[in-house]
């Protein structure tokens, strides 16, 4: 007994559709994983700092408003000037910025942990965020060119 035409017909057009890659076909590639695990790490320390710096505004200060207040001042940056970090993205070596932005990152970080009043605390956000709107455009830049080797 012999398949109805449209049932091979059917079978042809499965065996020529392309094949959807798995959910986790990028972990594949060796440069993507070290990129998460690298992104994952990073992200849990940022965390952690977060939630840190926010018990300490709260314990120096006792006030919800300034709490938001220095949450405001860290994105405020990210806010006014990541469209600049965009496009210096685009037209400088991304991995040396992207470098010297890290290592900003742990100053502001070091900085932060060493602030001596609320006063430097809050310059210490602004710094963060303007070392945070420089730095993730460069790394959503180098997502794409970094495993397609």
């Amino acid at each position: 007994m012999t398949d109805p035409p449209a049932t091979r017909a059917a079978q042809r057009l499965e065996a020529a559709a392309p094949r959807r890659p798995g959910t986790f076909a990028a972990l594949h590639h060796r440069n993507f994983r070290l990129f998460f695990v690298g992104q994952m790490i990073s992200l849990i320390g940022t965390w952690m700092q977060r939630i840190a710096q926010a018990w300490l505004v709260l314990q120096i200060t006792d006030s919800p408003f300034l709490l938001g207040f220095v949450g405001m001042l860290q994105w405020l940056p990210v806010l006014m000037f990541s469209l600049i970090g965009g496009v210096l993205a685009d037209r400088v070596r991304r991995t040396r910025v992207l470098g010297a932005t890290i290592v900003l990152w742990g100053a502001a970080m070091l900085w932060s942990a060493t602030a001596s009043s609320f006063g430097e605390l809050l310059v210490t956000r602004l710094f963060l965020g303007a070392v945070t709107a420089s730095a993730g455009p460069m790394v959503a830049s180098l997502v794409g060119p970094v495993w397609r080797r």
